[in-house]
């Protein structure tokens, strides 16, 4: 069974202009304002018609002076103050403010027309010159190879300015080639036009450099010389560009240019073990690689993948194969939101790609159990003084493939506020088999929960903690009181008895914890050599420790210890308490397995070694939320709570996953911080 959908996204120009329907929606508001009244220099400025100042709402201008394609927009002159316009030829006037914003979003003065019906004219050029700034006519020009690889990210133009009086001023420029657009924006993965604004406190002189991307000459094809053209308040001059190849020029040394998925159905049982996404590259450079992809729907990740490769400098395929658990247990279908970021060795994207999966219906993927057959549920009481000491759910299960899982099933009611747990160790083979799970009767009587108990079950990986696979079982259990259950416990051969303590410990004596140590009490039947390992956690579920130990313990009561390094903790930058999780104890022919162990004390991330303040999206810390942030976040997107490559800093939704919302919400941050 195999299942295929083909999308690509091929690299053209148009994509660089601003979109039509944001100057026709703009035209249309022109009715309304003439019913308004204009007022004697056209513009909407008065009371009756008010001045429209409008910032493109569907996205940023490729430059202030860019048509959307070169059959429809204006005609440019200059009004009786100088003032550079382009017309339509139902007499609208749109004056480019020539504002400098972030992502190229730029500023307009609309006008009111001669004639409200919307009809565009090819453009026209008229020469123009400035009272305030002065362009000579002369400029130099250089490649740039800041690695010296011989390979050029771009051209910097000098241009020679004559002002004439103080003030603020921006230039804008474009690479032209015949007319045809070559390059306008300084870098390929920039939104900003390329431009100079500039400030000068007196009259005189100067140099002023404006810069093109390398990649975009490249993609446009054509060898220099190009025109180089030049645009500002009431200036515009076009110089020449000494003979470029355009072969020369290049900043995506590797691209991803399509993605084709696939359903993957190995052992032909007609389910899915996943997707395989199958990505198409254009190498310019041999190397290796990490390609990190998510899978997405209505905004929310199901599933990410990863894989290291290495490229040669040609055209190639690369596949990524993402886990269908993740999209079966989410219950939504098909079509995802595909995402493929590539990475250089330095952890750099050099290249991403989005395109939209085919309509995969999530029940077509295989998980690893399923419930089969009937389920029943008994309470158990083993003493004889008619209350439960044990509620018994047995179900049976399906195991799609065989391995050693931590099984942990989670009891609560529909009102969901309490949960009691239970967790054994379980080694299965593919197949069919009865499986049960016991619930500590205390430990609901003390939760307080009534039932009818809703059940779900996990199944995880034992040495790494790792969730392999969750569902919520079919059927809720009878109606069961709380008050049903026996609040009294009987004895195990390992028991918690809820006691533990707590210090930090400053080894080099500088005030500062270099270690967390935990006691925690427990009361033994038998004296022997027994093995034991925890995490530690902090408040979000973030894992900041893992600790093993093998003693010989007496009987009776006695205590297991564990010594937690402070300065992860630090590092992590989160306060305190912190929580003792997921205990595995092994002894002569018993163990104990426990979720909940201890809570430490109220320690503050600064007591301990490694602690720096923290600013929402200052991943690296030096105290600025900046592009530097986005290249540290680049080595963690993909990765989850576990990964080694996981950093909290960069998981800004506090998910347990670094995705492609964390990398949108800290983009939002960078531009909040910019003053």
């Amino acid at each position: 069974m195999e299942i295929r959908r083909h999308y690509r996204r091929p690299y053209t120009l148009e994509r660089l202009f601003m979109p039509l329907s944001t100057i026709l929606a703009l035209l249309l508001l022109v009715p309304a304002a003439l019913a308004a009244g204009q007022d004697g220099d056209d513009r909407l400025s008065s009371p009756k018609a008010p001045r429209i100042l409008a910032r493109s709402a569907l996205g940023p201008r490729s430059s202030p002076f860019d048509p959307p394609s070169q059959d429809v927009f204006f005609t440019d002159a200059n009004d009786a103050r100088g003032r550079e316009y382009y017309v339509t030829t139902e007499g609208a006037k749109v004056y480019d403010l020539y504002s400098g914003h972030y992502e190229g979003w730029g500023d307009y003065e609309y006008t009111l027309p001669a004639s409200p019906t919307p009809k565009l004219m090819a453009p026209a050029t008229l020469a123009m010159a400035s009272t305030d700034l002065q362009l000579p006519g002369t400029a130099s020009f250089r490649t740039l190879d800041s690695n010296g690889d011989g390979i050029y990210e771009g051209i910097a133009a000098d241009v020679d300015v004559e002002v004439l009086t103080a003030g603020s001023y921006t230039i804008v420029g474009r690479l032209e080639k015949n007319g045809n657009l070559v390059a306008n924006r300084p870098a390929y993965e920039s939104q900003l036009s390329s431009r100079a604004t500039f400030q000068v406190n007196a009259p005189g002189s100067q140099k002023v450099t404006i810069i093109f991307s390398g990649e975009l000459i490249y993609l446009s094809g054509q060898d220099g010389p190009y025109d180089l053209v030049l645009r500002g308040n009431n200036i515009h001059l076009t110089l020449q560009t000494p003979a470029y190849d355009h072969r020369s020029f290049c900043e995506l040394l590797t691209t991803i240019t399509g993605v084709d998925d696939e359903g993957i159905d190995e052992n032909n049982d007609g389910t899915l073990e996943g997707i395989r996404a199958n990505v198409e590259l254009t190498g310019r450079a041999a190397g290796n690689y990490r390609m990190i992809g998510s899978l997405i729907k209505n905004g929310a990740t199901l599933v990410n993948a990863s894989a290291e490769i290495t490229l040669s400098a040609d055209r190639q395929t690369v596949s990524l194969v993402f886990s269908g658990l993740p999209l079966k247990r989410s219950g939504k279908d098909g079509p995802y939101e595909g995402v493929v970021y590539l990475q250089d060795g330095n952890s750099h994207t050099v290249s991403s790609f989005d395109f939209p999966t085919q309509a995969y219906q999530a029940g077509a993927f295989e998980s690893v159990i399923e419930p089969v057959g009937a389920q029943s549920d008994q309470g158990i009481d083993s003493n004889g003084n008619g209350l439960h000491d044990t509620l018994s759910v047995t179900f049976g299960a399906s195991f799609s493939r065989g391995g050693t899982f931590l099984l942990t099933g989670a009891l609560s009611n529909a009102a969901g506020n309490n949960t009691v747990f239970s967790e054994q160790l379980i080694t299965v083979v593919p197949g069919t088999r009865q499986v049960s799970l016991n619930f500590a009767g205390p430990d609901i009587y003390g939760q307080q929960i009534d039932g009818p108990y809703r059940i779900e079950v996990s199944l995880r990986d034992p040495s790494t903690q790792e969730v392999i696979d969750r569902l919520a079982l079919p059927q809720e259990t009878k109606e069961y009181l709380y008050t049903d259950f026996d609040s009294s416990r009987n004895i195990s051969a390992i028991t918690l008895t809820g006691a533990s303590n707590d210090q930090g410990i400053d080894t080099d004596g500088n005030g500062l914890f270099n270690q967390l140590q935990v006691g925690v009490a427990v009361k033994l039947i038998n004296s022997g050599t027994y093995e034991w390992s925890a995490r530690l956690v902090d408040s979000r579920g973030t894992e900041i420790g893992f600790y093993t130990k093998r003693a010989f313990l007496n009987a009776g009561n006695s205590q297991i210890d564990f010594v937690f390094d402070g300065t992860r903790i630090g590092k992590n930058g989160r306060d305190g308490p912190y929580f003792v999780k997921s205990l595995l104890m092994y002894g002569t022919s018993t163990n104990l397995v426990a979720t909940d162990v201890a809570a430490t004390s109220d320690y503050t991330a600064s007591e301990l070694e490694g602690y720096v303040a923290k600013i929402a999206g200052d991943i690296n810390g030096d105290g600025k939320v900046d592009q530097a942030d986005v290249t540290l976040f680049q080595q963690s997107l993909g990765s989850v709570i576990g990964d080694a490559k996981y950093n909290p800093d960069a998981d800004l939704d506090g998910d347990g996953r670094v995705t492609i919302n964390d990398l949108r919400i800290l983009r939002e941050l960078i531009k909040k911080s910019r003053p």
